[in-house]
């Protein structure tokens, strides 16, 4: 029976529902990382400690191991009711994912040529000299530091390429303040690093992209991973001409190339004061942290030992994604070059939001820094 609400000068009011669980083997549709709603069960529900049912959800024709826990309080934003109007809603919607998709990923092949006879700003211009080389990589790969953001030309389109998570903005500005305010900084090296974070999220770009091709029912999702691998396969392209000493494996490549920008531009753009100190003496001490100076040294004989992308992790990685609207003003290349990478970083910022648990755990990769290295961070503020 329906409770009656009350209002405050004593009449009844409609009856209020009560909040009826789901009940086990229920279909609905329920939605991805992507945001689009697929048909679902409900496989399995049990009452937690705190008292909220938790279900669990199989994604109709998917894997197993895509199936999620999903709280009560929760399944008002992901659960949509399995009604005829519902699902034809749904196709819509994938269609009209799989035509942005389709469009970010659309090869104009007359130009393609044209592109690479007049070499983009990333790739190395056969007639130039070493240094004018590497100033003409490093322009395209840029230094984002106070001085130069502030010359760049932003447009508000950029700003809204990608979106960054609430969940992702949170750890960050918790980060900034653990660093600023309580002098701690995250543990080195860390548990996970910026290259195998890489290296994870392709296997699983490929481990998804396999699993949809199977998957016939759901062909927008397909689709649209689909979208993703052909923008990961075409970054590779795009930067493999750059990079021309690494592995000729498409996604190697391409891994390769961003561990590389990552390298070049952490000490400069992505540390906070605070944490430089740290990371001169891991570049001078018996860590064997490499630090690159310029493209130059990514191009010659590589220098034995560490790369800043094999020791930093997740949160530094966070650091760089956050400031992708100002990065590709800086990248001298097409709008179509853009607009693939765009596809890329979106996924792979959705990815690190939904398993940012399994990367970083706040509680355990900070640590306190000690009273010798405050000295000698008072000390450097006075010089």
């Amino acid at each position: 029976m329906e409770a009656e609400a009350s209002s405050s000068d004593g009449s009844v009011t409609s009856p209020v529902p009560p909040i009826t669980p789901y009940e086990v083997n229920s279909m609905i549709l329920c939605s991805h990382t992507d945001n689009l709603f697929y048909e679902a069960k409900i496989i399995a529900v049990k009452i937690q400690t705190n008292g909220e049912y938790l279900y669990t959800v199989h994604y109709q024709g998917w894997s197993k191991r895509y199936d999620e826990n999903i709280p009560h309080s929760r399944s008002a934003i992901r659960f949509r009711p399995f009604t005829p109007e519902n699902i034809e809603l749904a196709k819509i919607e994938m269609r009209e994912a799989k035509a942005r998709a389709a469009e970010l990923v659309k090869k104009k092949k007359p130009q393609k040529a044209e592109i690479r006879r007049g070499r983009s700003a990333v790739q190395l211009s056969e007639s130039s000299s070493n240094a004018s080389r590497d100033a003409k990589l490093l322009v395209s790969y840029s230094v984002f530091g106070d001085s130069s953001t502030d010359s760049i030309s932003r447009s508000s389109s950029t700003n809204e390429t990608v979106s960054i998570p609430e969940k992702l903005k949170a750890l960050l500005e918790n980060d900034r303040r653990l660093i600023e305010s309580e002098l701690k900084l995250p543990r080195l090296p860390c548990r996970l690093t910026v290259s195998n974070i890489m290296e994870e999220y392709v296997m699983h770009v490929r481990k998804l992209d396999a699993v949809c091709s199977e998957v016939k029912v759901h062909k927008g999702r397909a689709r649209y991973w689909k979208g993703v691998v052909a923008a990961l396969d075409e970054c590779a392209d795009n930067m493999k001409s750059t990079l021309s000493e690494m592995s000729t494996g498409k996604v190697a490549c391409f891994l390769e190339s961003c561990n590389s920008f990552f390298d070049l531009i952490i000490a400069s753009d992505i540390l906070y004061a605070n944490e430089k100190l740290r990371h001169k003496d891991l570049t001078e001490e018996t860590s064997g942290v490499i630090h690159l100076y310029n493209i130059s040294d990514l191009l010659n004989e590589p220098k034995k030992g560490l790369r800043a992308s094999e020791y930093y992790g997740f949160i530094y990685l966070l650091r760089l994604l956050i400031r992708f609207p100002e990065m590709i003003e800086c990248m001298l290349c097409d709008n179509d070059s853009k607009e693939i990478l765009t596809v890329f970083v979106q996924s792979f910022v959705r990815y690190l939001g939904s398993n940012s648990e399994k990367f970083f755990d706040p509680e355990q990769d900070y640590e306190t820094v000690t009273e010798e290295y405050k000295l000698r961070l008072l000390q450097n503020s006075k010089i």
